[in-house]
């Protein structure tokens, strides 16, 4: 799931917006999408203006961001979407979702369901403090989701264009530090998703015609018992304060004990 471009920010900051934008063209082009929209080549030309920007900021004049990691539009195939910008800051992972319109709390269900794609998924990911970050022109200051953070997992924050570079400052004193993993390694880490229940069955059922699955089903009395059992699992793990694990599996025809 390598992103279309993967490098340090330093040579991010040297290429020309041109080249940079050709780079991304090809990848899109080879990624299977035949038709490249102008509205996609606008908003590349935005993120990366404005990624340049936060990096030259006075605000990050006293960090070497040159060494940091950059990816844009790094694929997520889970979520069949891709990551817009991922910055690789000591051992901190920033994840930008830029927005050209106003921003809304669907934004920031995006963001928050890539981070944890990475941070689940995502061998070189985990175990590293994850920020998610809806990054658009709001014109104020950086507000904060009102969320549970999920262990590595950050809050997610609103920043607007403009601040970026100011809203990475304390990221980078308190990460700048830290031991950092090489970009290209990050890019190239193991992926190894595993689907949710819905995305499961979409998957089991997706070639039969609608009278097979209509047939499809549990006898009563097996799904009484295994939810019976399941509630038990869960009681008990409540309980003690500790994780259950459960692996439930289908069997076709009758099974006797």
């Amino acid at each position: 799931m390598p992103a279309y471009y993967a490098d340090t920010v330093g040579h991010f900051r040297e290429a020309p917006l041109e080249t940079l934008e050709l780079t991304l063209m090809r990848a899109y082009e080879s990624d299977r999408y035949k038709d490249l929209i102008t509205a996609q080549i606008s908003s590349w030309r935005n993120q990366i203006q404005a990624l340049k920007a936060a990096f030259s900021s006075a605000d990050l004049a006293s960090f070497n961001t040159d060494n940091w990691g950059i990816a844009i539009e790094f694929v997520v195939p889970r979520k069949m979407g891709r990551i817009d910008t991922v910055l690789l800051i000591g051992n901190a992972i920033v994840v930008l979702e830029f927005k050209s319109d106003s921003v809304d709390s669907g934004a920031a269900d995006q963001v928050e369901d890539y981070c944890l794609d990475l941070l689940y998924f995502h061998s070189p990911s985990h175990q590293h403090v994850i920020y998610p970050v809806v990054v658009a022109n709001t014109g104020t200051d950086s507000p904060t989701r009102r969320s549970q953070a999920f262990g590595e997992l950050q809050l997610t924050t609103f920043v607007d264009t403009t601040r970026l570079g100011n809203w990475l400052l304390p990221v980078a004193a308190k990460h700048f530090s830290e031991l950092q993993l090489p970009v290209k390694q990050w890019n190239a880490g193991d992926y190894r998703p595993v689907p949710t229940i819905v995305e499961a069955a979409i998957g089991m059922f997706a070639e039969m015609q609608v009278e097979d699955i209509a047939k499809a089903g549990c006898d009563p009395i097996n799904l009484t018992a295994t939810i019976s059992t399941i509630r038990n699992i869960v009681t008990e793990a409540a309980k003690k304060t500790r994780k259950q694990y459960a692996l439930l599996l289908g069997c076709l025809g009758r099974v006797r004990p």
